[in-house]
């Protein structure tokens, strides 16, 4: 009945999805509705007796508390891209099975983690931190792997044939137990049209072992080529081609919140769960977030918006840069004002830029310096603003008065990477004076009286440096720049004037 083959595929079943994209579900009985009809319930309502498909009438009768919602299949399949996103990661051959399931092949990639079991472990623990139930089944087909996995039972695993005292291919299926699982499967479970459901218990097949021991021939020709084709997939007798997992473009993932959300502070785990799932997101697509944008929605329309733009485009897939998004986000809520209880959390960005590949180093380094600087500005336009913080920005403009403009800290460009990579390589000082101050000249000695201390004389180190004047242009005349030391230590620019042969102090260094 099972032709066994080197994959191995894994189906995630998460039968609690509908409840799962309700962030505050609590232990009062709960029912996901969809067309006035129960949907999906919680463990508090099941146990007053309410059954899946009973009418929300009857339900509010036998469970007068019951709590009722409207069922969000836009929010499920958000929820499953952004778990598929995660999972991407541990197998590239992945799926999207239907509204709760995912499917994946981990017979290529099992050995990367030490075994089935590892893996598994791993799948189950970020699972279960991100909030989610899971369900699984293993199978040697895409189909098989679909029906055991709402079915609780133990997965088909062997471990691997010894040869030498060393294990061969590690865990592997076990043909006879998944030969025993996949035969006592009802019919019903089928993913069939319901006529032949029908018809198959009209015959007395209420099984799929009683249903493949019939000849193939004669049930094909009762119900048609499209039903056999199913049954052979679900066998591995015939090829299964699936559509593969692809990234989406863009990113956006959301919370509910069933008694709403009363303040700021409340606001922080929720979001830090969905900057998780962004952070598989950008690790999934090998990307950096250069922009994010937060929405929160009152019962019936947004309320607010939230953007934040990074001087640094950010991986958001590590433990630092989650709390630095984390931190940001709060910064900006606080100056956010909310007219209304916060019933749904939005988070979106297509702002991106590709992550390049770094090697890894034998020694952990610290952060680099202009890292932290790029967090600070980060922070401190969250908190007083976008526009509050400016910069000087290079001119192509040769004259020291005239070569810098400040602008807001976000207009970092090309233009302005192009005049900073052409200013010439010479030394400046970091402290120019508002005007040139003209020095004292006796024996040849140029002494200067303000700023670095009465009488200091002054030694040239450097230059000349010309700044000549276009010939379009009278406002200066050209110039001589020199470092210079004083008796003190400390570094001056100056500059002699050509035109007048006077001297005259332009700047400090640090």
């Amino acid at each position: 009945m099972i032709r066994p083959n080197r994959q191995i595929w894994l189906c995630l079943h998460f039968p609690n999805l509908a409840l799962e994209v309700f962030a505050d579900r609590d232990a009062r009985p709960l029912a996901i509705v969809e067309q006035q009809r129960v949907f999906h319930l919680n463990d508090s309502a099941s146990a007053h007796g309410l059954e899946h498909g009973m009418a929300l009438n009857t339900a509010h009768a036998l469970c007068p508390g019951l709590l009722a919602l409207e069922r969000q299949p836009s929010r499920e399949y958000e929820t499953l891209q952004q778990l598929a996103h995660w999972v991407y990661r541990l197998s590239p051959d992945l799926a999207l099975a239907d509204d709760n399931n995912l499917l994946l092949e981990i017979g290529g990639c099992r050995r990367l983690y030490g075994g089935i079991t590892p893996l598994l472990d791993l799948l189950k623990k970020g699972l279960m931190e991100r909030g989610h139930n899971v369900a699984l089944g293993l199978a040697h087909t895409r189909k098989a792997a679909w029906l055991l996995a709402p079915q609780v039972q133990p997965l088909a695993l062997v471990d691997g044939e010894q040869v030498q005292g060393k294990q061969a291919d590690g865990e592997r299926l076990d043909i006879d137990l998944l030969r025993r699982q996949l035969g006592a499967l009802p019919i019903a479970t089928l993913n069939i049209d319901r006529n032949i459901t029908a018809a198959l218990g009209k015959m007395g097949i209420r099984t799929l072992n009683a249903l493949t021991d019939l000849p193939l021939a004669a049930l094909g020709k009762r119900f048609g080529a499209e039903f056999i084709r199913y049954l052979q997939q679900v066998l591995g007798t015939h090829p299964d081609p699936q559509p593969p997992f692809a990234p989406l473009p863009k990113f956006q993932a959301g919370l509910s919140f069933i008694d709403g959300i009363h303040n700021r502070q409340a606001l922080l785990f929720p979001m830090r769960r969905l900057l998780q799932t962004f952070g598989d997101y950008l690790q999934s697509r090998q990307l950096l977030c250069t922009a994010l944008s937060w929405e929160l929605h009152d019962a019936y329309a947004p309320q607010a918006n939230i953007t934040i733009e990074l001087m640094r485009a950010e991986p958001a897939s590590g433990p630092q840069q989650l709390r630095n998004l984390l931190e940001l986000s709060a910064l900006k809520l606080q100056n956010t004002p909310l007219r209304d209880v916060v019933y749904t959390l939005i988070l979106r960005s297509e702002h991106f830029l590709p992550a390049q590949p770094q090697s890894l180093q034998l020694f952990v380094e610290e952060e680099k310096p202009e890292g932290s600087f790029a967090i600070l500005i980060d922070k401190l336009r969250a908190r007083l603003g976008t526009n509050a913080l400016e910069k000087l920005s290079y001119r192509d403009v040769h004259w020291p008065e005239a070569a810098s403009v400040q602008q807001p800290i976000d207009m970092a460009n090309a233009a302005e990477a192009n005049a900073r990579a052409a200013i010439p390589e010479q030394l400046r000082p970091l402290w120019l004076l508002p005007a040139p101050q003209l020095l004292r000249e006796r024996d040849k000695q140029l002494f200067w009286h303000c700023l670095v201390g009465a009488g200091q004389a002054l030694q040239l180190l450097r230059g000349p440096e010309r700044i000549g004047n276009h010939w379009w242009e009278q406002t200066y005349t050209a110039r001589d720049y020199y470092v210079a030391r004083a008796e003190d230590g400390r570094l001056c620019w100056i500059f002699r004037e050509l035109s007048s042969g006077q001297w005259f102090a332009h700047g400090l260094f640090a």
